[in-house]
């Protein structure tokens, strides 16, 4: 894989910053798919986890299942939501 440097010092704070990443390569390089991340949102909070949040403010995440919101990570189940409607 081949990043090129840029230099951004003279760019705009506050604005997108896109780049162009190259894959030089032709091997696929099969193998077995490993996860990294991944956590179940079937129980709210997840153990372990804490919110840590003002609770008299909109700032608190919630679940899928307390919001009715659909799951659209491209997950299944629920998931989490930040979502100032509630």
């Amino acid at each position: 894989m081949c990043i090129r440097d840029r230099d951004v010092s003279g760019a705009t704070p506050d604005e997108w910053q896109f780049a162009t990443i190259e894959f030089n390569t032709e091997d696929t390089h099969p193998g077995d798919v490993a996860e990294f991340l991944s956590e179940d949102f079937e129980v709210w909070p997840p153990a372990g986890w804490t919110i840590d949040a003002d609770p008299s403010s909109c700032d608190t995440w919630l679940s899928t299942e307390t919001t009715g919101e659909d799951n659209e990570t491209g997950g299944t189940g629920f998931a989490a939501d930040a979502n100032s409607d509630f």
